[in-house]
């Protein structure tokens, strides 16, 4: 497409597009309703203005997708996108966060926006943590994505913060502001009009006919006036997939809850195993590779916590609840010496498993070797497993009882 497109009226229909945007209902691509409770979705940065920027836009292909060794003749293999774009779209957060630090020294609005912002940082670590750990190329661009719209919102929040929020509402004399560069506002409230239009703000207003003479306007354009437009980079892509996915959100777009129905899907779909089954069927990896091409990357600790700032993509209501561990008071048969004297402390080894520190492994080595595993609990003291062993993952000599194993965790974890 090459303009923008007519404001959306009447109810309205969701679904992840081409892509992996949400076609004219993604804040990421088209002028948004203006709402108090999310007033920096407005203020997102309109794509293509400088070179520098376009990362936040780029999607990756199978050329940059890198198998990790034992994965490159996998059908489905496993593997990571190059560290020049992964590092290319870290160093533009950083300049985001330089922006932040600067900005909300001398923001009014520092604690309202507080838990916003902490969330978007959170949220973000999180991402660019899991682009570093080998998955699906399907789940690395969709986690690539969300990690651009995530940092997109929250500079966006940094430009309602430190140019828009000043000036919101506050009486000054009419004069033409210069138009900030972001994908703007649309709203039918003249009030909501006159504050964008006030503070540099694109925006587009919707009334119906019935009103035109009680709005007072410089001069109405008929059709041989060119309508006023701005042309939009190739990135703006509004087709669905084939075939279409399912419809997330059907109603009017003035109801907020239609971010949280795209945050949960979009998070559905970059970290499956959080919000339903994920299929690992075709995912497979020579269990000869070398140790040395291990994955090295933390796990944050605040990963998808529920969301407390409001709508946005970075909204999730997930709440995940764990039953106490089954007891070991029970065996149909008696332990073989093997599974007595083995220690369960000893490091498991295995191309899927990050790297570990080395005092670290001898230590637990240590450990593992003066440790019963068959004594008595104490009372009060849970004997069983709140995740399973890795081993049992990683250096399974079955490949296909491996599979199975994933297909069990997945389904009652």
């Amino acid at each position: 497409m090459d303009t923008l497109t007519e404001p959306l009226l009447g109810k309205q229909e969701i679904r992840l597009r081409k892509d992996l945007y949400y076609g004219e209902h993604d804040p990421c691509l088209m002028p948004q309703p203006y709402s108090s409770c999310t007033p920096h979705l407005i203020c997102i940065r309109f794509p293509g203005l400088d070179t520098e920027s376009l990362i936040y836009w780029v999607l990756p292909s199978d050329a940059d997708f890198e198998p990790i060794n034992g994965h490159r003749l996998s059908s489905m293999p496993l593997g990571r996108l190059r560290n020049s774009l992964t590092e290319q779209l870290n160093v533009e957060y950083q300049r985001i966060l330089l922006r932040l630090s600067s900005t909300l020294a001398d923001s009014k609005d520092f604690n309202r926006s507080n838990l916003r912002i902490k969330e978007y940082r959170s949220r973000l670590q999180y991402l660019f943590d899991r682009l570093s750990y080998p998955s699906t190329f399907a789940k690395t661009i969709t986690i690539w994505r969300l990690t651009q719209c995530l940092c997109l919102e929250l500079d966006a929040c940094i430009t309602w913060l430190k140019s828009i929020a000043p000036n919101w509402m506050q009486p000054t004399a009419w004069k033409t502001p210069p138009v900030l560069p972001i994908i703007g506002a649309v709203t039918d409230k003249l009030d909501v009009a006159e504050y964008c239009y006030r503070s540099g703000v694109p925006v587009w207003l919707v009334r119906p006919l019935g009103s035109e003479s009680a709005i007072r306007v410089l001069r109405w354009l008929d059709e041989v006036d060119p309508i006023p437009v701005r042309s939009l980079e190739k990135f703006y892509s509004l087709e669905d997939t084939t075939p279409m996915n399912k419809i997330i959100y059907s109603g009017q777009l003035g109801n907020l809850e239609r971010y949280r129905y795209m945050a949960e899907y979009s998070w559905g779909q970059a970290f499956p195993s959080l919000y339903g089954p994920e299929d690992l069927s075709q995912v497979s990896y020579d269990n000869l590779s070398s140790v040395t091409t291990r994955p090295a990357a933390p796990l944050h600790s605040s990963a998808v916590v529920p969301s407390l700032a409001g709508p946005s993509r970075c909204s999730t209501s997930s709440k995940v609840t764990r039953k106490d561990p089954y007891p070991k008071n029970f065996r149909s048969k008696p332990l073989s010496n093997h599974q007595k004297d083995r220690n369960k402390f000893m490091e498991v080894t295995s191309p899927l498993l990050p790297n570990s520190i080395p005092d670290w492994v001898i230590a637990s080595e240590h450990v593992g070797k003066g440790f019963d595993q068959n004594q008595k609990a104490r009372s009060g003291v849970p004997r069983g497993y709140f995740l399973p062993e890795p081993a049992l993952f990683a250096n399974h000599s079955s490949d296909v009882s491996r599979q199975a194993y994933f297909s069990t965790y997945l389904k009652v974890q």
